[in-house]
C-alpha cells in the first residue's frame, strides 16, 4: 500500500525552446495533485552540489528562473530532467543526457562536495515505443555500461518503490538486463508498453530500482487494489504517438503528402482540417503542416516534410516515431529508427 505521504517523481523532456527560456512548464498532473506540497520558492539541487532557487507557479505549472541551470550545464535540448521531491522547499534534480544515461556532471568549484555518481545511484532511462515490445529485457545505454557495466553482477534484483523485489540477471556478453517479466506478472500486464519511460537506478552493488512513467510524465503510483482487480493496466495513460515508415515516394523532390495512418485515429481526431505541429529532435525543431481531406478520411503531413526529411538524413525504410510532448497534440518529440540492410 502506498503511503499518503508519498510524492511521485516527474520528468521533463527538454527542447531547444525550453533551454532558451527562463520559464519551464512541468507536468500538470503533478501540480494538480501535489502542488500544495510545494512552496512558492524551491531549491533545485544537482548531484555535483550545484543549487538554484526558482519560483513555482502552481496555477500555470511553471518553474521560473531556470535559464541559469540550462546555461551552467550547457543544455541545448534532447535531455531529460528527473525531479525527485525531498521537501516543500527542495527537489533533487538528475540530468539524463541524449545518450539515455546521467551526464558526467562538471565540477563546481564553490560546491560543498564533489560529484559522486554513487550517491543515489547512477540512473539510466529506457524509452518505450509501441513499435517494440518490452517484456523481459532491456539493453542499458552504452554510456551507462562504460561507467558501471563491469560492476553489474550476473544476478541482480529489481526493486519497486513499494518495496517489492524481483530476481533478474545480467548477460555480460549481450550487455542485457533480463528478468523484467516478473514485474509484468506482478502487475498483471502482458508487457511494459503501457508506460512511456522506465527509469533504472543502480545502487552500485546488485540492485536496480525501477520507476515507471506514463504519458503524463509523472511516476506511476502502483495501486495494489487495482492490480488485484486486474484494472491497473486500464488506469495507465500511454502517450499519444504516430509512426511514419519512410517510403520511396517520401523521398521525391515534391511532397504529395505523408499519410498519418488510420490506426492512429484517436490522435488524428484531435487535429483540425489544417493544423501546424512542432516536432523536436535534440536541439532542433521543425514546423509541419497537418492537412485533412474534405471527407476527413485521409490525414497527411504536407508543408515542412522535405526540410524535416533532409535535416534528419532520412532514407527508405527508416521509421519515425512521433511522441507527444507535455501532453500536447501540437508538440512532438521524434525518434528515428534507421533501417537495417535497406538500400536507399
Amino acid at each position: 500500500m502506498v503511503s499518503s505521504t508519498f510524492v511521485p517523481q516527474f520528468v521533463k523532456y527538454l527542447t531547444n525552446d525550453d533551454c532558451s527560456s527562463n520559464e519551464m512548464s512541468i507536468a500538470s498532473r503533478f501540480c494538480y495533485y501535489y502542488g500544495d506540497r510545494v512552496s512558492d520558492t524551491v531549491q533545485l539541487s544537482i548531484r555535483n552540489g550545484y543549487k538554484l532557487l526558482v519560483n513555482f507557479d502552481k496555477s500555470e505549472s511553471l518553474l521560473v528562473g531556470m535559464h541559469s541551470l540550462f546555461t551552467e550545464f550547457a543544455l541545448k535540448g534532447g535531455e531529460i530532467l528527473l525531479f525527485e521531491y525531498c521537501s516543500r522547499q527542495l527537489f533533487n534534480v538528475y540530468i539524463i543526457g541524449k545518450h539515455g544515461s546521467e551526464i558526467n556532471y562538471p565540477r563546481i568549484v564553490e560546491a560543498s562536495r564533489n560529484c559522486n555518481s554513487e550517491i543515489g545511484g547512477l540512473k539510466f532511462v529506457q524509452h518505450v515505443y509501441s513499435t517494440k515490445e518490452i517484456v523481459d529485457e532491456v539493453v542499458p545505454p552504452m554510456a551507462f555500461l562504460c561507467e558501471f557495466g563491469s560492476r553489474i553482477p550476473p544476478r541482480v534484483k529489481y526493486v519497486l518503490y513499494n518495496g517489492k523485489k524481483f530476481n533478474g540477471y545480467y548477460l555480460r556478453n549481450d550487455q542485457t538486463l533480463r528478468g523484467l517479466g516478473g514485474i509484468c506478472d506482478s502487475l498483471e500486464l502482458p508487457n511494459l508498453n503501457a508506460f512511456d519511460l522506465l527509469v533504472f537506478t543502480f545502487d552500485v552493488f546488485h540492485c536496480f530500482t525501477v520507476s515507471f512513467f506514463d504519458g503524463r510524465n509523472v511516476e506511476t503510483v502502483i495501486d495494489d487494489r487495482l492490480v488485484s482487480s486486474g484494472e491497473f493496466g486500464e488506469s495507465l495513460f500511454p502517450p499519444f504517438e504516430f509512426v511514419v515508415d519512410v517510403q520511396r515516394f517520401h523521398m521525391l523532390n515534391y511532397s504529395y503528402g505523408v499519410d498519418v495512418r488510420v490506426q492512429f485515429r484517436d490522435l488524428r481526431e484531435m487535429w483540425s482540417r489544417n493544423e501546424q505541429i512542432i516536432v523536436y529532435k535534440d536541439d532542433c525543431s521543425w514546423p509541419l503542416r497537418i492537412k485533412k481531406r474534405p471527407d476527413w478520411k485521409r490525414t497527411t503531413i504536407h508543408d515542412g516534410w522535405l526540410q524535416f526529411r533532409d535535416d534528419l538524413g532520412l532514407n527508405i525504410g527508416d521509421q519515425c516515431i512521433f511522441k507527444w510532448k507535455d501532453r500536447s497534440y501540437n508538440h512532438f518529440i521524434v525518434e528515428v529508427v534507421k533501417a537495417v540492410g535497406v538500400a536507399p
